[in-house]
């Protein structure tokens, strides 16, 4: 009795045991029942390096590193592109380019500003526009005659005449021709004359003016050393038929007896004349144009 009853106490704690156990055991793999066989697999595409833009101007200073879950943003500069001045003048003629690692220098252009030219003065100063210069206005300079003369329309002065020393006659005694000179300190009522002589000056006639009555018998190194004007210098000029001949230097000589190169001979013509400071120099070429004409045109330069 003993042993049958034993026997069914253990049986029924073997199946106490094993009913416990069948309904506690918990799912292989659920929350808190894992081990390294119940991991699900990974699977994903590998991570990309982040890199520095490609556009112009930027380069990498340093690259992105794998730290082990990701990478470092890289580091990088960015260069802006060199230009030309912005300053007025300035032009773009080809602007810089990127080569991958630096930019090339831009060719620039540069206009000076316009100036007015030479007699002119500036009423307006140029502008830049950003791409030429406009507005420059110019103005010609009003001449100014200096005082006491008379000037034409570009400011040049006349020269005063003080003094015109010429031959007034000529007398031939046994084949000798004399030549008898005045002065005259204006050609006021003075005409011109021909007068047939002895001596050929291309057409067999001797020219000089002749006017007697405003001639004097001054002589002629009398004229010669006239006075200026107060800030003049005085210049004479010989003429050897109507030719320029040269503008003596020395003050001690007739200047009516001057004369060089005359092929035959000839009569020698002195004119004293007066010129500014500022145009101190007489101008050949208007006494080789007026002289015998109208004296009043000759001009200082």
């Amino acid at each position: 009795m003993k042993t049958a009853q034993l026997l069914r106490l253990i049986v029924l704690v073997g199946m106490l045991v094993l009913g416990h156990s069948a309904f506690a055991t918990p799912v292989r793999c659920s929350a808190g029942f894992q081990d390294n066989t119940c991991l699900t697999p990974i699977a994903a595409t590998p991570k990309v390096a982040p890199t520095c833009p490609s556009s112009a101007g930027y380069t990498t200073a340093t690259p992105a590193k794998w730290i082990g879950s990701g990478y470092t943003a890289p580091a990088c500069t960015y260069t802006p592109p060199p230009t030309c001045s912005t300053a007025a003048g300035w032009l773009t003629v080809v602007g810089a380019s990127w080569n991958g690692s630096s930019w090339s220098a831009p060719e620039c252009s540069y206009t000076a500003p316009p100036v007015c030219p030479g007699g002119y003065n500036e009423t307006s100063a140029p502008s830049w526009n950003g791409s030429s210069w406009v507005g420059l206005g110019c103005q010609p300079i009003a001449p100014v005659c200096p005082a006491g003369f008379t000037c034409d329309g570009n400011g040049t002065p006349y020269a005063l005449m003080l003094g015109y020393c010429a031959e007034v006659s000529q007398t031939t005694i046994l084949h000798v021709v004399h030549y008898t000179d005045s002065c005259t300190p204006s050609m006021a009522g003075a005409v011109r004359v021909n007068q047939a002589g002895t001596i050929e000056n291309g057409n067999g006639t001797l020219n000089y003016w002749k006017t007697p009555s405003s001639f004097s018998t001054t002589s002629t190194q009398t004229y010669r050393n006239t006075p200026g004007p107060a800030g003049s210098l005085v210049q004479t000029v010989n003429i050897d038929l109507g030719q320029i001949l040269y503008n003596p230097d020395d003050t001690g000589t007739d200047p009516t007896s001057q004369y060089e190169g005359a092929a035959g001979g000839g009569s020698a013509e002195g004119w004293v004349f007066a010129c500014p400071s500022t145009h101190p120099t007489i101008n050949f070429a208007t006494v080789s144009a007026y002289g015998t004409t109208n004296p009043t045109l000759i001009q200082c330069q």
